[in-house]
Formats: structure tokens, C-alpha cells, sequence
């Protein structure tokens, strides 16, 4: 590299380094936008809890479907099972 070129670029890198280049410093590549604001039914308080006896009948009706569920998976089984011929004459 010839002389002057190499002092040009040596004065261009040392006013790089201190700060006192001419152009203005580059602006951060990503900026996050602020969050949005909650929602308005996240503030308000919740509204409609179930009583103590009204969650007992909530689980005295699953309880009831569950037995339910059984009893016609039974029937299922025993309507199969009498719908299909017999193999023994």
C-alpha cells in the first residue's frame, strides 16, 4: 500500500476509535416494542366461584358417570357376546 493511502486510513480509523467521525453513531440493530397492556378481564377479580357444596355435586356427577360408563361397557360386552353365533351346535 502506498504512503498516503496508508496515512489516510490509519487518520480514518483513529477518528473512528475516538468517536469524532463525522458520521453519527449507528442506531441498535433491534429494538423491542414495549408489551402490550393486559388484558381488561385479566384486572378485574374472578366472579362466579362454586360453593363448597356445589363442587361436591360436581364430583357426586362425575362419580355417577364413571359407574354409568361401566355399566354400559358391560351391557356392550353382553350384547356382543349374545348376538354372536355360537360355534358349539
Amino acid at each position: 500500500m502506498p504512503l498516503p493511502k496508508t496515512t489516510a486510513a490509519a487518520l480514518l480509523l483513529l477518528l473512528a476509535l475516538s468517536g469524532c467521525a463525522t458520521s453519527p453513531p449507528a442506531a441498535p440493530a433491534l429494538i423491542c416494542p414495549p408489551p402490550p397492556p393486559p388484558a381488561a378481564w385479566a384486572m378485574e377479580p374472578a366472579v362466579g366461584t362454586c360453593s363448597p357444596a356445589a363442587g361436591l355435586d360436581v364430583l357426586d356427577l362425575r362419580e355417577a358417570l364413571i359407574r354409568d360408563r361401566a355399566k354400559i361397557e358391560y351391557l356392550q360386552g353382553y350384547a356382543r357376546a349374545v348376538a354372536q353365533p355360537s360355534s358349539n351346535p
